[in-house]
C-alpha cells in the first residue's frame, strides 16, 4: 500500500525562500498537525497536493499567491520548492522534488511551474536515479505510482478546506466531480457523443429521405420507358411473325426450286456420265490407235494367233532367257556398286549444294530485305507525309564491300544475271541520310501525339463549358431546394410552436369568463362585508346598550337561549345553502370546460367521423351523458377495428420480411458462389495455364500456315482444341507421306528413256520418239532430249530432286511443330475444359442470381408498402388510442356533472325542513341579535373590558375584511390578465395556422419551379454525351492514325535489324569453303564416272540382247493388253446406250428449269417483302435503341437499384438512429445505477464513522443521496444531495 513518508517546504506562502527546508515527517497510523492560525497547517495540505497531482489551491491568482512574495524579500523573482518523499504502491522508496518561480514585474507576477524530478533507487544495483520530467507527465505518474486516482487525491484526501463543502453544490457540478472520483467520466463523454452521433444520422437520415422522392420521381419515369420498350418489342414481334410466315413461303418455294435442281441435277448427271462414257471412248480409241501403231506386229485381228495363244506363248517365253540374264544380272550388280558410290558422293555435293543454296538464299534475301527497307521508306514517307532525300550511289561488287556498310552504309541489289553474284550492282544509303530519316519519323511521331494531345485540350475545354453551365443549372437547383428547406424549416417552426403555445394553454390552466366573474363577486362581496362592518351602529351603541340591559339580564339570558337555537337551524340551512351554490357554480364550470374540450378535439373526432354533441345537447343533463357514452363506444369500437387493422398488417409485413430474409440468404450465397467461380476463371486463364497456352498456340499455328502454306489457314482464331487435334492429326499425316528418293525419281526418268526409243523387228533401237506421243525426233531434238534428261537424273542439277528435298526439309520442320504443339494442346486440354464448365456454371448461377435479385427487389417494393402501411395503421390506432382516452375522460366529467346535479336535489328538498323556529328572521339577523345579546351579557358580567375587547374585536374584523377584499381585486386582475393572453395565444395559433398554409403554397410553386432546371440539366448532359462521343470518334480516328504510324515504324525497324544481324554474321565465309570442297567432290565424282563409262557397253550389249527378248515379250503383251481394250470399247459403246435411254426416261425433264426459273421469280418477290419488314423493323429497333438510351441516361440508369440502395440507406439510418437512442438510454442507466452502487458504499462508510463520531441523539444518521430528476432528457440534471436522518 502506498504512504507518504516526509515533506519538506520552502518557498511557499508564509515559508521563507532564504530560510532552510521545513520538514515534516509521518508516523504511522496517524499524524496530528496542532498550531496557531496562520501558522502552515493548510499550506501543509496544499504541498501534499500540490505535489502528488501538481493541483494549485483554490483563490491563489493561478499561482502568483501560493509562492512567497517577492516583495516580502526585496527580490525581483523568487523559488519554490517542495520535495515528497513516499512509498509507492510496488512498495519502493520515491522522491518527487516540484520546483515553482514567481516573477514580479512592474505592475504584475508571473507564475511559472519549472520541470519536476522523480528520484528512486535501483532494487538491483543500489543506484541513485533521478529522472527529469515535464509538469504534466508527473501530474499523470505520481497517482499512478501510489496506486490512487487523481480526482480521490484533488477532491477526498488533500481537499483544501475552503473546497471542503463541495457535496453541498449544485447537482450538476456535483455529479461531475463524482464522475472524475469514481472514474466515469469517458462514459458520460461517450454520452454526449452518442447524443451528437443521433443528431447527426437524424441530419443523414432527412438528406436521404429527400434524395429517395426524388429517386421515386425517376423510377416513375423509368418505368414508363420501359412501358415504351415493351410496347415496341411487341411491334417487333408481331414484324417477326410476319417474317417467320414469309420465310416460310420462301421456304415453300426453295423447296420447288430443290425439287426442280434434283431433276435438273439428274439430267445432268445423266448427260455427265454420258458425256464422259463418250469420252472415255474417243480416250480408248484414240489408246488403241496408238497402242496399234506402235507395236511392231499386230495379232490383233486373231487369224494367225488368238489372245489364249498369245498367253500361252507369254507363258513359255521366260524359259529361254537363261545365262545371259545371269551375265547381265552380275554386271548390273557391279554397275550399281559404281553408281551407289557414285550416288554417295552426288549426295554430297546436293548437300553442299544445299548449304550453298542456303546461304545463296540468306544473301538473296538480304538484299530482298534492302530493297523492302527502301520501300518501306518510301512507304512511310508517302502515306505520313514525310519529306525523303536519299542520295544513292551505285557500286561495281557487293561482296567485297560488306563488311563496310555495317558501320557505315546500307546496300540494296538493283539488278544481277542469272548466273550469280559476281557482277552486281548496288546502291547504297548513308547514315547520315538514314539518321535524317529516323529523326523526321521521330518529329513526325511528336506531331501526331502533340495533335491528338492537343484535341484532347479542346475537348476537355468544351466539355469543362457544358460542365460549368451544368454547374450552374445545378446552383439553381441547390438554391431552389435551399428555399425548400427554408420554407419546410419555417412550417416546422410554426409546427412547433403552435405546439408549445397549445401546451401552455391547456385547458387544466386556462382562465375562463366564469373565474373572472366569480373573482369579481368574491371582491364585491369582500367589499360590501367591509362596508357594512365599517357602518356597524354597534360601536357607538355598546355603551348605551350596557346600561340599558343591565337591569335586563334575565330576559336577555332567555332570549339569547331562544336566539341560540334559532341560529342553529339557520346556519344549517345556510351551509346547505352554500354547499348547494358551490355545487352550481361547479357544474357550470364543468360544463365550460367539457365544451372547452370537445372544440379543442373537434377535429380528431370529424377525422374519425364521430360526431361531436352540440351546445343543446350538452346543456340537457340526460342528453349529454347518453352522448359522451355514445361517443365512448364509437370511440373503442374504431380503435379495436383499427388494431385488427394493425394486427394483420403486422402479420403481413412479418411474413414479407421473413421471405425478404429468405430470398437475401439465398441471394448472397449466390453471389458468393459466383465471386468463387470467377476467381477460379480467374486462376484457369492465368498466363502459365493451359487456357492461355492454347490461345497462344491457336495464334502460332495460324501465323505458321499464313506464312507457309501459301498466306491461307482453315484454322479460325476460336477453334475448339479438339477441333485443332484433329487438324494436326490431318496435317501430320499429310506431311508424313514418304517423300520420293532420288533414286526413284532416276529410275522414273530411266524408263523415260527406255520408252523413248524405238526398236526394229530384231530388237535393235531403230530411232528415238517423243515417250509421250510417239513423235519422232530428229538427231539436235535427240541430244537436246538426251541432255534434258541426263540433267533431271543427276541429284545436283535435277530440279524436281532439289524441290523435292527442299520440300522434304519443310515437312519434317511443319511435323515436328505440329506434335510439339499437339502436346503442348493435351497438357492444357484439362485446364480449357474445366474454364468451359465454370464458364458454364457462372452464366447459368448470373443467370439464376438475375432472377433472384428481381424477386428480391419486388419482395422489398412489397416490404416498403406493408411498412407504410403498418406505420399508417400504428399512427391511426395511436390516434384512435388518444382519441378513446380523450372521450372516456369526457364521459367522466360528464358522470361527475351529473352526479353534482343529483346532489343539489337532494340538498334542495332537506332546506324546508331544517329552520322550524326561526320565525322568518334570516341567519344575519339572528346572528347579530346573538352577538348583540351575548355582548350586553358580557358588557353586564366584564363591564368595562369586555365592551372595549368587544371594541377590539371589531377594529380586527374590519382589518381582515379590508386584506380580503384587497386580495380578491388583485387576484380579479391576475385572472383578467390570464384571461387576455390566452385569447391572444388563439389569435396566433390561428396566424400560425395561416403561416402553414402559406408556406404549403409556396412549396408547391417552389416544385413546379424544380421541373424546367431539371429539362434543362438533362439537355446539357445529352449534349455533353454528343460531344463526348464526337470527340472519342475523333480521338480513334487520330489515335488510330498515330498506331498506324508506330506500326510502319516497328516494321521498319525490324527489317533494319534484320539486316544488321546478316552483316554481323560469317555466311560469306562459310559460302566460299563450301564451293572449294563441293569441287574436290566433283572431281572424285568424275573419276567414278570413267569407270562405269567402261563396264556400261559390255552392259548395253549384253542388255541390247535381253531387251530384245524383252521387247518381243513386250509386243506379245501388248497385244492382249490392245485386245482388252478393244473389248472395253464395245462395253462403253453399250454404256452409252444405256444412258441415252436413260435420259429420255426421267420425268419432268424437259419443264424442269421453266419450273426452277418461276419458283425463283416468287421466292424473289417474297424475299422483298420480308426486307420491307426488314426496313419496319429497324426503325422500332431504332426506337428501342433510343428509349434504351434514355434508360442508360444519368438519372434513369439502375434507378430502381438505387432507389433500393437508397432505401436501405434510409432504413438503416432510421436504425441506427433507434438504436443509438437505445445505447444511449443504456449506458444512462447504466451509469445511474454506478453512481447508486458507489454513492451507497460511500454512505455505509459515512454512517459507520458517522456512529463512531457523533455521540448526539437529534440526528442518527447523514448520508448522499443520488437520482435523476423528472424532466424531459433534453433537459434533465441529477440531484445529489445530503440528507440528515433524525
Amino acid at each position: 500500500m502506498a504512504s507518504i513518508n516526509k515533506l519538506s517546504i520552502r518557498g511557499v506562502r508564509s515559508f521563507s525562500p532564504d530560510d532552510e527546508e521545513q520538514v515534516i515527517s509521518f508516523c504511522f497510523p496517524v499524524t496530528i498537525i496542532v498550531g496557531a492560525n496562520g501558522c502552515g497547517k493548510t499550506t501543509v495540505i496544499e504541498s501534499l497536493k500540490y505535489a502528488v497531482t501538481g493541483s494549485l489551491p483554490p483563490g491563489n491568482k493561478s499561482g502568483q499567491a501560493f509562492v512567497h512574495d517577492p516583495k516580502s524579500v526585496g527580490q525581483t523573482s523568487v523559488k519554490a520548492n517542495i520535495k515528497l518523499r513516499f512509498t509507492n504502491r510496488a512498495g519502493n522508496s520515491m522522491v518527487v522534488v516540484r520546483s515553482m518561480e514567481v516573477t514580479q514585474k512592474k505592475t504584475t507576477m508571473t507564475f511559472k511551474a519549472l520541470d519536476g524530478i522523480l528520484r528512486t533507487v535501483d532494487p538491483r544495483t543500489g543506484e541513485r536515479i533521478s529522472m527529469s520530467h515535464k509538469c504534466s507527465e508527473l501530474d499523470r505518474q505520481i497517482p499512478a505510482l501510489m496506486g490512487v486516482s487523481k480526482p480521490i487525491l484533488e477532491h477526498v484526501q488533500f481537499c483544501h478546506q475552503e473546497d471542503s463543502s463541495w457535496p453541498l453544490q449544485e447537482g450538476a457540478v456535483l455529479k461531475k466531480r463524482f464522475d472524475d472520483i469514481f472514474d466515469s467520466t469517458r462514459y458520460a463523454k461517450a454520452l454526449e457523443a452518442l447524443r451528437k452521433c443521433r443528431i447527426e444520422y437524424q441530419g443523414v437520415a432527412k438528406d436521404h429521405k429527400a434524395e429517395l422522392m426524388g429517386l421515386a420521381a425517376h423510377k416513375s419515369a423509368a418505368q414508363g420507358f420501359q412501358v415504351e420498350l415493351e410496347e415496341a418489342q411487341t411491334k417487333i414481334d408481331n414484324i417477326d411473325e410476319d417474317m417467320g410466315t414469309l420465310d416460310e413461303l420462301v421456304q415453300a418455294e426453295e423447296s420447288k426450286m430443290q425439287e426442280a435442281q434434283k431433276v435438273i441435277a439428274q439430267v445432268d448427271d445423266v448427260h455427265e456420265e454420258l458425256d464422259e462414257a463418250r469420252n472415255q471412248i474417243d480416250k480408248e480409241q484414240m489408246l488403241i490407235a496408238q497402242s496399234a501403231s506402235m507395236l511392231e506386229t499386230d495379232w490383233t485381228d486373231q487369224t494367225k494367233y488368238t489372245e489364249k495363244d498369245l498367253r500361252e506363248q507369254l507363258a513359255s517365253f521366260d524359259d529361254a532367257m537363261g545365262e545371259d540374264e545371269q551375265r547381265r544380272t552380275d554386271l548390273e550388280q557391279k554397275y550399281r556398286n559404281l553408281q551407289k558410290e557414285l550416288k554417295t558422293m552426288q549426295q554430297q555435293e546436293v548437300q553442299m549444294n544445299s548449304e550453298i543454296g542456303k546461304l545463296t538464299a540468306d544473301r538473296e534475301a538480304y538484299q530482298v530485305l534492302l530493297k523492302e527497307r527502301i520501300s518501306k521508306m518510301s512507304t512511310i514517307a508517302q502515306e505520313h507525309r514525310i519529306e525523303l532525300n536519299v542520295s544513292q550511289q551505285t557500286q561495281g561488287s557487293f561482296i567485297g564491300t560488306q563488311q563496310s556498310a555495317v558501320s557505315t552504309a546500307t546496300a540494296f541489289t538493283t539488278g544481277r544475271d542469272s548466273v550469280g553474284m559476281s557482277q552486281e550492282s548496288t546502291v547504297s544509303i548513308s547514315l547520315e541520310d538514314l539518321e535524317v530519316f529516323q529523326k523526321a519519323v521521330k518529329s513526325k511521331e511528336r506531331g501526331l501525339r502533340n495533335e491528338l494531345q492537343e484535341h484532347r485540350s479542346r475537348h476537355q475545354e468544351e466539355e469543362d463549358t457544358i460542365l460549368a453551365a451544368i454547374s450552374d443549372l445545378n446552383a439553381k437547383k441547390k438554391a431552389i431546394e435551399s428555399d425548400v428547406r427554408r420554407t419546410q424549416e419555417k412550417i416546422n417552426s410554426a409546427r412547433r410552436e403552435l405546439q408549445t403555445i397549445s401546451a401552455q394553454t391547456s385547458s387544466v390552466s386556462r382562465v375562463r369568463k366564469s373565474d373572472i366573474d366569480d373573482a369579481k363577486r368574491q371582491a364585491e362581496t369582500f367589499s360590501k362585508e367591509l362596508d357594512v362592518v365599517t357602518k356597524d351602529p354597534r360601536r357607538n351603541e355598546i355603551p348605551t346598550e350596557i346600561r340599558k340591559h343591565e337591569e335586563t339580564i334575565d330576559g336577555l339570558k332567555r332570549i339569547i337561549e331562544e336566539d341560540k337555537e334559532a341560529l342553529q337551524q339557520l346556519r344549517r340551512c345556510a351551509e346547505e345553502q352554500n354547499k348547494i351554490d358551490i355545487l352550481q357554480t361547479q357544474i357550470a364550470q364543468d360544463v365550460e370546460v367539457l365544451e372547452e374540450n370537445l372544440r379543442d378535439n373537434s377535429f380528431l373526432l370529424q377525422k374519425y367521423k364521430l360526431q361531436v354533441p352540440d351546445a343543446s345537447t350538452l346543456a340537457n343533463e340526460d342528453d349529454r351523458l347518453n352522448a359522451m357514452e355514445s361517443l365512448v363506444t364509437a370511440a373503442q369500437d374504431k380503435h379495436e377495428q383499427s388494431q385488427q387493422d394493425l394486427s394483420k398488417s403486422n402479420d403481413e409485413l412479418g411474413s414479407i420480411q421473413k421471405q425478404v430474409s429468405e430470398k437475401s440468404a439465398l441471394l448472397g450465397h449466390n453471389q458468393r458462389t459466383i465471386a468463387s467461380l470467377r476467381d477460379q476463371i480467374v486462376l484457369l486463364n492465368a498466363e502459365d495455364r493451359g487456357v492461355k497456352k492454347i490461345e497462344r498456340i491457336v495464334s502460332m499455328v495460324r501465323r505458321f500456315e499464313i506464312e507457309n502454306l501459301q498466306g491461307t489457314t482453315s484454322v479460325d482464331v476460336n477453334i475448339h482444341p479438339q477441333q485443332l487435334l484433329e487438324h494436326m492429326t490431318n496435317m501430320i499425316g499429310e506431311l508424313s507421306v514418304k517423300d520420293d528418293q532420288p533414286e526413284s525419281i532416276a529410275r522414273t526418268i530411266g524408263k523415260l528413256a527406255g520408252l523413248s526409243k524405238k526398236l526394229d523387228e530384231n530388237g535393235e533401237i531403230d530411232g528415238i520418239v517423243c515417250p509421250c506421243c510417239s513423235r519422232e525426233m530428229g538427231p539436235s531434238e535427240v541430244e537436246i532430249f538426251q541432255k534434258n534428261l541426263n540433267r533431271l537424273s543427276d541429284p545436283e542439277e535435277s530440279p524436281i530432286m532439289q524441290s523435292d528435298k527442299s520440300r522434304a526439309e519443310k515437312n519434317r520442320t511443319a511435323v515436328s511443330n505440329y506434335e510439339r504443339w499437339r502436346n503442348a494442346i493435351n497438357q492444357g486440354m484439362n485446364d480449357y475444359l474445366d474454364n468451359q464448365r465454370v464458364t458454364k456454371d457462372l452464366q447459368e448461377k448470373e443467370s439464376v442470381v438475375q432472377d433472384e435479385e428481381k424477386e428480391v427487389k419486388e419482395l422489398q417494393s412489397t416490404l416498403e408498402e406493408a411498412k407504410l402501411k403498418a406505420g399508417d395503421c400504428q399512427m391511426e390506432v395511436n390516434d384512435l388510442r388518444e382519441l378513446v382516452d380523450m372521450t372516456v375522460r369526457l364521459r367522466d366529467d360528464a358522470g361527475r356533472i351529473a352526479d353534482k346535479q343529483s346532489q343539489i336535489v337532494g340538498r334542495e328538498s332537506q332546506l324546508t325542513f331544517l329552520a322550524p323556529s326561526s320565525a322568518g328572521r334570516d341567519l344575519r339577523t339572528v346572528e347579530r341579535n346573538v352577538n348583540a345579546r351575548g355582548e350586553e351579557k358580557e358588557n353586564l358580567m366584564n363591564t368595562i373590558a369586555r365592551l372595549n375587547k368587544e371594541m377590539s374585536a371589531l377594529n380586527n374584523h374590519i382589518s381582515t375584511l379590508s386584506t380580503q377584499a384587497s386580495n380578491a381585486e388583485q387576484l380579479a386582475k391576475q385572472k383578467e390578465q390570464k384571461y387576455a393572453s390566452d385569447q391572444q395565444a388563439s389569435v396566433k395559433k390561428v396566424e400560425l395556422s395561416n403561416t402553414i398554409t402559406e408556406c404549403d403554397e409556396e412549396l408547391k410553386k417552389l416544385n413546379l419551379q424544380m421541373a424546367p432546371i431539371d429539362r434543362l440539366v438533362n439537355k446539357k448532359e445529352a449534349e455533353k454525351e454528343r460531344i463526348r462521343r464526337s470527340a472519342g470518334e475523333e480521338e480513334a480516328r487520330m489515335t488510330k492514325e498515330l498506331n498506324s504510324f508506330l506500326a510502319d515504324i516497328q516494321s521498319f525497324n525490324y527489317i533494319t535489324e534484320r539486316i544488321d544481324r546478316y552483316l554481323s554474321s560469317d555466311k560469306e565465309e562459310r559460302l566460299g569453303k563450301m564451293n572449294a570442297d563441293l569441287e574436290q567432290l566433283s572431281i572424285d565424282s568424275k573419276a567414278t564416272e570413267a569407270e562405269l563409262r567402261l563396264v556400261r557397253p559390255e552392259l548395253e550389249e549384253l542388255s541390247t540382247k535381253v531387251n530384245n527378248q524383252l521387247r518381243h515379250k513386250k509386243t506379245i503383251t501388248e497385244n492382249i493388253t490392245l485386245i482388252g481394250r478393244m473389248k472395253d470399247l464395245d462395253k462403253l459403246e453399250r454404256k452409252v446406250s444405256e444412258l441415252e435411254e436413260k435420259s429420255e426416261a426421267i420425268e419432268g425433264s424437259a419443264t424442269c428449269s421453266e419450273d426452277h426459273r418461276n419458283a425463283a421469280q416468287r421466292k424473289k418477290e417474297l424475299v422483298e417483302k420480308r426486307a420491307r419488314r426488314e426496313g419496319r423493323k429497324g426503325g422500332i429497333i431504332e426506337q428501342i435503341r433510343g428509349l434504351k438510351m434514355k434508360l442508360e441516361a444519368p438519372d434513369y440508369k439502375d434507378v430502381e437499384e438505387r432507389h433500393r440502395q437508397m432505401m436501405i440507406k434510409h432504413e438503416t439510418t432510421i436504425i441506427a438512429v433507434s438504436d443509438l437512442e437505445k445505447y444511449h438510454a443504456a449506458l444512462d442507466k447504466a451509469l445511474l445505477r454506478y453512481h447508486g452502487m458507489k454513492i451507497t458504499d460511500i454512505n455505509k462508510i459515512i454512517r459507520e464513522l458517522w456512529a463512531l463520531t457523533y455521540k448526539g441523539e437529534d440526528i442518527q444518521n447523514i448520508e448522499l443521496v443520488s437520482g435523476q430528476e423528472g424532466g424531459s432528457r433534453a433537459s434533465r440534471s441529477y440531484n445529489y444531495r445530503v440528507v440528515m436522518t433524525k
